[in-house]
């Protein structure tokens, strides 16, 4: 199935009586199920309600989940002056790429630095993805003088 490009929950109806579908944006649909197996209902409203208890549950299982990156280890100033040289990139291409002007900030330590930031510079290693990488952020301010 093909993934869904808005929130919905509803019945639909079979031979058996109604079922659930709810999905999310980027998500395959799915059904109201119990041990695996399709739950059937007598009306489409009983089903609609279970679709959407359903989509309720799993929005509030996603947003349990979204605070997860709080655990992630934040780069350290240090380490970020360390991946600038392992990158062999100075602050101010850094800068560029980012489209940001807090890198200084980042190595002095008065700013916490983003997770995207390790990402960037552990991709911008290889030469290839550094050219890719500065030619996307041209571009996009060539695309921005014609505005």
């Amino acid at each position: 199935m093909k993934p869904s490009s808005r929130y919905f929950a509803k019945a639909i109806q079979m031979l058996d009586g109604f079922v659930g579908t709810f999905s999310a944006p980027g998500l395959e649909p799915d059904f109201v199920r119990k041990d695996g197996e399709y739950v059937y209902f007598p009306s489409a409203e009983a089903a609609a309600r279970s679709a959407h208890n359903a989509l309720l549950a799993m929005l509030n299982d996603r947003a349990g989940k979204r605070y997860k990156f709080e655990k992630l280890y934040l780069m350290q100033p240090h380490e970020l002056s360390a991946a600038l040289d392992a990158a062999d990139i100075t602050p101010t291409q850094l800068a560029f790429l980012l489209h940001s002007d807090k890198v200084e900030q980042w190595l002095s330590g008065t700013k916490q630095i983003p997770h995207h930031v390790r990402l960037v510079l552990a991709l911008v290693k290889d030469p290839r993805n550094l050219a890719i990488a500065e030619r996307t952020v041209e571009n996009a301010f060539k695309e921005t003088e014609h505005v």
